[in-house]
């Protein structure tokens, strides 16, 4: 007797299944207790690979087809990201949160459960591997920006910036970046006050030697250092000014 031979799912088939019957977020513990016979490092593995099972936060999950967009919606919102990206090369996520929720409110209605920032995280997806996307960011794959050089940008012709001084969806990108983002794109000047580093005016030379000659070649902190007696350099000295003018062009010292 010849039985019919039965053909077994792979681990990617059986976690796709679960994610798609589940329709509904789930985390790596959800489906060990699922799919028990699965190892860990495949489960990983396979979450980790396949571009449809969307990672959220560190261990949550969801499959793409769970968020509802039709075609046109899709082409739509894509027409939206095009032209902010034709203007800055990239669109903040919150920028695209708040396109979504005003011109596509179906869409919230339609996906109340994921919530827009799931929606957005599923786009990916969607877009083929043209677009790349992160926490804070879309941008076309082919033409990776940087936050640095979106804060070089930022600050271009500014002699004095605060965060707070920017658009509120602005305020936010830089938010959710590190502060060393900003520190590392301009000069720190005052304590969260930043300028672009086109108005450095540093004797690099003088500065050094000034340092020197207050330090020696100890290892010293910056509040103990009085920079009162450092040359003229456009800006007004201060513990801030000093670390930037320490990080971006001293020759003899570092911070």
């Amino acid at each position: 007797m010849c039985l019919p031979k039965i053909k077994m799912k792979s681990a990617y088939e059986e976690i796709r299944d679960y994610s798609l019957n589940l329709r509904d977020f789930f985390d790596f513990n959800d489906i060990q207790q699922a799919l028990p016979h699965l190892t860990e490092k495949t489960i990983i593995r396979t979450l980790l690979t396949y571009p449809e099972f969307v990672r959220y936060y560190e261990r949550e999950f969801y499959n793409a087809a769970i968020i509802k967009l039709s075609q046109e919606e899709k082409e739509s919102i894509w027409c939206d990201i095009e032209k902010e990206i034709k203007v800055s090369g990239y669109i903040s996520s919150y920028d695209l949160a708040d396109i979504i929720k005003t011109k596509y409110p179906k869409v919230i209605e339609n996906n109340s459960a994921a919530g827009v920032w799931r929606t957005i995280a599923a786009l990916e997806y969607y877009s083929d591997g043209k677009y790349c996307f992160d926490r804070s960011m879309i941008f076309p794959a082919d033409c990776v920006i940087t936050p640095y050089e979106i804060t070089e940008k930022l600050l271009k012709g500014k002699k004095r910036f605060r965060v707070e001084e920017a658009p509120e969806n602005m305020q936010n990108l830089l938010n959710s970046w590190d502060e060393y983002v900003l520190f590392a794109s301009g000069m720190e000047i005052d304590k969260d006050v930043y300028a672009s580093k086109e108005f450095a005016d540093f004797d690099v030379e003088k500065i050094d030697a000034a340092i020197e000659a207050l330090c020696g070649k100890k290892v010293f902190p910056l509040p103990d250092i009085d920079v009162s007696s450092l040359p003229q350099s456009g800006f007004e000295w201060n513990e801030w000014l000093l670390r930037s003018y320490l990080f971006h062009y001293r020759k003899k010292y570092a911070v």
